[in-house]
């Protein structure tokens, strides 16, 4: 009888482990954004798309939502996150401020720009159509002024329906959601494809915007002398960096 115990013991706190892991509470984050755009945004106006993956320069990229209407595309990245969150536009990592202790984040909107690029080169459409959007599903708040498209989940609808500028026709709708449709990456398993892509392109980079392949080079002058970074081989043609994690 013990040894059922100690099982369903060690069942519970993997269980656990799971739910506490960043990529299930980023799932989590990603589901409740998604009931919203579904109850919320499906009156015909907003063609949603979840979780998809496109190919990209360096193999594919993964958008967590992507809504395709007449008033333009907006391209949406979610955060799971507690505490405080200090940030700014320019600024390449935020950081959250949690039981007092400091963690740094990879800037969303620039991580956003990546998902961009691949709807844009997708749908081969001009990228001031394209709308970037960064919405926070957690708890988190923010402590710096933020860009109007940074918010919590609680403004998103009222800030898509603020968009009022009609960019395209219904027959463009239509057109966009059929390219979209035969464009994203389908196999069994696409987050696994997809993190074998990152996995990948980790060890062998290639810049997300021409396609060729970085190189790994050292700061020569500049507040960051003597400092790691990927350089696009294109150079000068391409004039694309990289941060050396």
């Amino acid at each position: 009888m013990e040894w059922v115990v100690v099982c369903a013991f060690l069942i519970l706190v993997v269980k656990l482990s799971l739910l506490r892991s960043p990529g299930s509470i980023g799932r989590r984050g990603e589901l409740k954004l998604k009931s919203k755009i579904d109850s919320q945004l499906n009156d015909g106006t907003y063609h949603a798309f979840h979780n998809v993956v496109l190919p990209s320069p360096d193999g594919s990229t993964q958008i967590d939502h992507v809504l395709i209407s007449r008033y333009g595309i907006f391209i949406i990245e979610t955060k799971n996150m507690k505490g405080w969150i200090f940030g700014d536009e320019r600024e390449r990592v935020w950081t959250q401020v949690l039981f007092r202790r400091r963690h740094t984040f990879l800037n969303p909107l620039r991580q956003n720009y990546k998902h961009l690029k691949a709807v844009e080169a997708t749908l081969g459409i001009n990228p001031k159509r394209l709308r970037s959007v960064v919405v926070f599903t957690g708890s988190a708040q923010f402590k710096t002024p933020m860009p109007d498209n940074v918010m919590g989940v609680q403004d998103f609808v009222e800030y898509v329906r603020s968009q009022t500028l009609v960019e395209f026709d219904d027959s463009d709708v239509r057109a966009f959601v059929l390219k979209f449709e035969k464009s994203a990456i389908s196999v069994p398993d696409v987050n696994r494809f997809h993190l074998q892509n990152l996995y990948r392109n980790r060890e062998n980079p290639s810049c997300p915007v021409c396609g060729k392949k970085w190189s790994l080079r050292t700061a020569r002058r500049g507040s960051q002398i003597g400092g790691q970074f990927w350089g696009c081989t294109g150079y000068p043609g391409c004039k694309r960096t990289k941060h050396v994690a």
